[in-house]
């Protein structure tokens, strides 16, 4: 079956750099058939309606370019690559209108991260089908349960970004078969969050997902949390 691998949130610059490290394991050793990126890869603090705290500053330069750097680093050699833009892609968007109306056109999200040659880029609040699975980066919501109204949403089967929560849930239907509803952590550093209070933020695991596709279309979802730097697939760790 189809490989599949689903990397949530890491806000770069402000990612764990060994969570990282972790899925590029996982990339090179695995070997995923297509990688799905799921949103909210790049922060764009430098380009924030929010205004950074002391120890950061606002340097677009520097968060695109690492950006692009770690994700080219993570998906080479990757043939089948699909990346959503989560609202953190769209704070350029939004800057520019806002802001800098002249740039309109000149500057793209897509060409400062890499992705013109990818197989697909979904925009923020559109929807990635692959086979019978639906994958957005949220729909709205951003709690415990948030992968439950996205399912809702679609009434089938969906993965989401955005909330850098864990979940995994499957839920029975009188006719068909059951609805998947899943998010997958994140791979940012708690430490980096300025905006939350560190006990709060320490509570989003570090993680990923996997999925295996059949040839009807359907995705066997799996999410992969780093515990202690190291992720365990189908009996194989990595990390460490």
């Amino acid at each position: 079956m189809k490989k599949i691998l689903f990397v949530p949130d890491a806000h770069v610059p402000y990612h764990d750099e060994r969570a990282v490290r972790v899925v590029e394991q996982v990339v090179n050793d695995w070997e995923p058939d297509a990688v799905v990126v799921l949103g909210d890869w790049v922060d764009n603090l430098a380009v924030s309606g929010h205004e950074p705290a002391k120890v950061q500053e606002r340097n677009l330069k520097r968060e695109v370019t690492a950006a692009a750097s770690r994700l080219e680093g993570l998906t080479r050699g990757i043939k089948e690559r699909h990346y959503l833009c989560g609202n953190h892609e769209t704070r350029l968007e939004r800057f520019i209108a806002k802001r800098a109306p002249e740039l309109d056109g000149l500057v793209d999200i897509e060409d400062l991260l890499g992705l013109r040659k990818w197989t697909s880029v979904t925009q923020y609040n559109e929807t990635l089908k692959l086979g019978k699975l639906n994958i957005t980066h949220d729909v709205g919501k951003a709690g415990q349960n948030a992968h439950r109204s996205a399912a809702s949403s679609y009434m089938s089967s969906a993965i989401i970004g955005h909330t850098h929560r864990m979940a995994y849930d499957v839920i029975g239907r009188q006719a068909g078969p059951p609805v998947v509803a899943a998010m997958f952590g994140w791979l940012g550093d708690y430490r980096k969050v300025e905006y939350l209070h560190r006990a709060e933020a320490k509570r989003w695991p570090l993680g990923f997902g996997i999925g295996r596709m059949e040839e009807s279309g359907v995705v066997h979802v799996t999410p992969v949390p780093i515990v202690n730097y190291k992720a365990c697939i189908e009996g194989v760790l990595y990390g460490g």
